[in-house]
């Protein structure tokens, strides 16, 4: 579970939302995460956190489901697509997307252009050009090939924290689902009272990396002109002079790696997406004692591993940053 996560994105709640109940149950259940079809180009749903995901499952997964619907009493045997760990929520969205070639899009669609067009002598218009390419897409999607994605989120009610391991378009993917599938999502990005490029800027001028935190050896700094330079830094002391003098004239510091608690690795951005991240062996390394035979156990004890590391990791990266713009609910 640990490998998997490379990317976080944070975000704050400003309510607390429902996603344990018996009537969240049923709406995670009606955006079930089932594989695309032949003839659709994606498919995006749910599916429980612990799930290997085969072709035995979803097969299993359709009978259970037309089985529940003729009879509730069988609704006790659907899957709790959402995981649930002393106050800890994790979900998993997945995600099937069909990989069409766009060289072999194109060559397909200029070839058959040029033969209506030779053959009706005129030059066909966008509306014509469009729905033809839509005709070959849908002649590919059967044999294409499929790539599937997960993506996680946590979310803590007790902060009112909630994290997707994505940046970027998945993350507003995962939330645009998550808001969906329960109605509404009062979720905004996490602000912090001081802009983190000056803040991590003044950590290296002045030498003051946070309690709990150790500077690594990468960093981006770039100017604060509009059209100015950039400077990155790699396998580098960032407290020699070369450094310090980009900032002493006009860069900021804008990606930083850091190590926290000695557990973590990453790189911070100053959009405060977190990156590049590390966990060490000895934390990856302490549910070795569980029973090899038993993988769903073990993964189910990374998880809560993992979400007692972000409750921790997370408010302390914030506090670091000089505290959070808005109060928590």
């Amino acid at each position: 579970m640990f490998s998997q996560i490379k990317t976080i994105s944070l975000y704050r709640l400003t309510r607390q939302i429902d996603l344990v109940s018996e009537a969240a149950a049923s709406q995670f259940l009606a955006t079930e995460f089932f594989p695309r079809l032949p003839s659709s180009y994606s498919s995006m749903g749910w599916a429980p956190v612990l799930a290997n995901l085969t072709e035995r499952y979803f097969g299993e997964r359709h009978i259970v489901r037309k089985a529940a619907e003729a009879d509730p009493v069988y609704a006790v045997t659907l899957p709790l697509l959402v995981h649930q760990h002393e106050g800890h929520v994790m979900l998993r969205l997945v995600g099937d997307r069909a990989q069409i070639p766009p060289m072999q899009l194109k060559q397909l669609l200029a070839s058959r252009i040029e033969e209506i067009e030779s053959s009706q002598g005129r030059a066909l218009k966008k509306k014509e050009r469009e729905a033809i390419k839509d005709d070959i897409l849908a002649s590919l999607l059967p044999t294409a090939y499929t790539k599937r994605s997960s993506t996680y989120l946590w979310y803590h009610k007790e902060s009112g924290l909630l994290v997707v391991f994505a940046k970027g378009k998945a993350a507003d993917d995962a939330l645009a689902m998550l808001r969906k599938t329960i109605g509404s999502l009062p979720a905004i990005p996490v602000a912090v009272k001081n802009p983190p490029e000056v803040t991590m800027t003044t950590w290296l001028q002045e030498a003051t990396i946070p309690a709990g935190f150790l500077l690594e050896d990468q960093a981006e700094l770039r100017s604060a002109m509009q059209h100015g330079g950039i400077a990155r830094f790699k396998q580098q002391d960032l407290m020699t002079d070369e450094v310090k003098n980009h900032l002493v004239k006009d860069k900021l510091v804008t990606k930083l790696a850091l190590n926290w608690g000695d557990t973590l690795s990453f790189v911070l951005s100053d959009d405060l997406s977190i990156t590049s991240m590390k966990w060490s062996d000895e934390l990856m390394e302490k549910n070795d004692d569980i029973n090899d035979e038993d993988p769903l156990a073990r993964l189910d004890a990374d998880i809560a591993l993992l979400a007692g590391e972000m409750s921790r990791f997370v408010p302390a990266l914030i506090d670091a940053l000089g505290g959070e713009e808005q109060a928590p609910m």
